[in-house]
C-alpha cells in the first residue's frame, strides 16, 4: 500500500498530463528510483505500465506543496508521509472482491 501512494504521489505532479512540478522540489531525474522501486513493488513482474496516462490525479487528496522546499530525500519521503497521513484521515481504502454470488455484505475495517 505504501508504493501504491508513494508512485501515486510522485505520478501526479511528474508524470500526470496535468503534472504540476513545484518549483522547490527536485528535478525528475532525482526522484525517478523512488517512483521506479514503488512501480517495482505492485506491478506485475515486467511490466512497465504505471498509472494510466490519461489520468491527471490518482489521490483524492494532494497536499498544496507549492510552497514547501525539498531538498533531500529525507525531505522528500518526510513530506510524502505527511501526505498520506493527511490522505488516511479523510478516507479508508477498500478492497471489493468480485464473485459469483449475490449477497453483498458490508465489513467493518
Amino acid at each position: 500500500m505504501a508504493a501504491v501512494l508513494i508512485s501515486a504521489s510522485l505520478f501526479s505532479r511528474f508524470e500526470s498530463r496535468r503534472g504540476l512540478k513545484p518549483e522547490k522540489w527536485p528535478h525528475w531525474l532525482s526522484v525517478e528510483s523512488l517512483q521506479e522501486w514503488a512501480y517495482a513493488c505492485w506491478r506485475e513482474p515486467g511490466s512497465q505500465e504505471g498509472w494510466h496516462y490519461a489520468c491527471t490525479s490518482v489521490l483524492p487528496y494532494e497536499s498544496q506543496d507549492y510552497v514547501y522546499t525539498i531538498d533531500s530525500m529525507d525531505a522528500l519521503v518526510r513530506y510524502i508521509a505527511e501526505e498520506h497521513a493527511a490522505l488516511l484521515l479523510k478516507y479508508r481504502p477498500v478492497i471489493i472482491n468480485y464473485v459469483a454470488d449475490s449477497k453483498p455484505a458490508l465489513r467493518a475495517v
